[in-house]
């Protein structure tokens, strides 16, 4: 289950206060959830990954999300709502760049 990936990446991440953790607006309930409990209890930080107005992932601006605090980004290939398919090779290319692990 996404609860416990969130669980268990957050503690080998060693996720705490002011650590960052990635999602987009268009994230399944799923996934967003785990993540909400994590911050509540261990103070990490939550930044959303804007899509545009017809739906579409806005690579820039997530990549402006992406800072010396980010843990790890966790983001849907597809959404079941909007039907936007992640640009997945060129966000996980950003994230390797990094050092942040994509979930």
């Amino acid at each position: 289950s996404l609860n416990l990936l969130a669980s268990s990446l957050g503690r080998h991440l060693r996720l705490g206060a002011g650590d960052e953790i990635v999602l987009s607006i268009m994230e399944h309930h799923s996934n967003i959830v785990p993540w909400h409990f994590w911050r509540e209890r261990h103070g990490a930080v939550i930044r959303w990954a804007p899509v545009d107005d017809a739906g579409n992932f806005l690579l820039d601006e997530f990549e402006k999300l992406l800072g010396p605090r980010t843990k790890v980004v966790s983001l849907t290939h597809m959404s079941n709502a909007l039907g936007t398919i992640t640009p997945v090779a060129e966000v996980a290319r950003l994230c390797r760049a990094r050092g942040v692990p994509l979930r």
